[in-house]
């Protein structure tokens, strides 16, 4: 027993801080997956690669120097959020979570992003599209209409299965944030 205390009271006190960092990832990863992913599937030429170079770059990175970087950048250089600690209130431990949660994002991002652009890339050239344009559809509507709702459905498989894997994500992110999630609680 390291901390010589029951489990079922350690895992009151840091499941809430494992689920909402859970969910706050998988709300990160879809954030950025899929305004990339539908600029890559309706962008051809440049907005695509600079696309497929990110997925490069972030999925060839571990994601304990993904969270580095996003510490060093967003918490100690811009200082747009608290670099370590956790908070009090509600909302300074909201805002507390957003950088791990944002790591977590990032590491499950690439692999969203490809399985959207794909079923996008075919979605795009189905008759259901060819049907919407022929109706008059175009932009937004036709995007949100016809394209997300029946390309979503691989991303959400992808997701349902990185999600799986998030349980452990949040302890080594809070360990990149010096969030002491699992520290002391």
């Amino acid at each position: 027993m390291y901390f010589r205390t029951p489990i079922i009271e350690l895992l009151a006190v840091r499941l809430p801080v494992t689920l909402a960092l859970m969910f706050l990832g998988a709300v990160a990863s879809v954030v950025i997956s899929l305004p990339l992913a539908l600029l890559s599937a309706t962008r051809p030429g440049l907005p695509a690669q600079a696309v497929r170079l990110f997925n490069a770059v972030v999925q060839g990175m571990p994601a304990f120097f993904v969270g580095s970087m996003v510490i060093v950048l967003l918490g100690l250089r811009l200082r747009i959020f608290p670099a370590g600690g956790y908070g009090e209130t509600p909302a300074t431990k909201f805002y507390a979570l957003i950088l791990p949660a944002l790591t977590i994002g990032l590491a499950i991002a690439p692999l969203l992003i490809r399985s959207l652009r794909a079923s996008m890339v075919e979605v795009l050239s189905s008759e259901m599209i060819a049907f919407g344009r022929a109706k008059g559809l175009a932009g937004r509507r036709l995007i949100l209409g016809y394209l997300l709702r029946n390309s979503s459905i691989s991303g959400i498989s992808i997701l349902g299965i990185q999600v799986g894997g998030l349980a452990a994500a949040p302890w080594w992110s809070s360990r990149c944030s010096l969030c002491p999630a699992w520290d002391r609680c």
